[in-house]
């Protein structure tokens, strides 16, 4: 009975280890993530441009622009955005 009680307790805190270095890994991922988002807020211009494997003209590369804000981002090329 002891070396049934003593083995489930160990089993136990093996499953309880693991929990917590499973949510040790999630937190670090979301700040792996946050961290990323961060180094991509702002103003991009593009230097390159294909749709369909045609690569769009300089005139075009000069208006397109991506702007990133926090969580969200809007696409600009020319008189058209996204």
């Amino acid at each position: 009975m002891r070396e049934t009680l003593s083995r489930s307790l160990v089993f136990g805190t093996l499953i309880a280890v693991c929990l917590c270095c499973q949510a040790v890994r999630v937190v670090q991922a979301q700040a792996d993530a946050d961290q990323g988002i961060q180094e991509l807020q702002g103003k991009w211009r593009a230097v390159e441009q294909q749709t369909a494997g045609i690569s769009a003209s300089q005139e075009v590369l000069e208006k397109a622009r991506l702007e990133i804000k926090d969580d969200e981002y809007s696409w600009r090329s020319g008189a058209r955005s996204m």
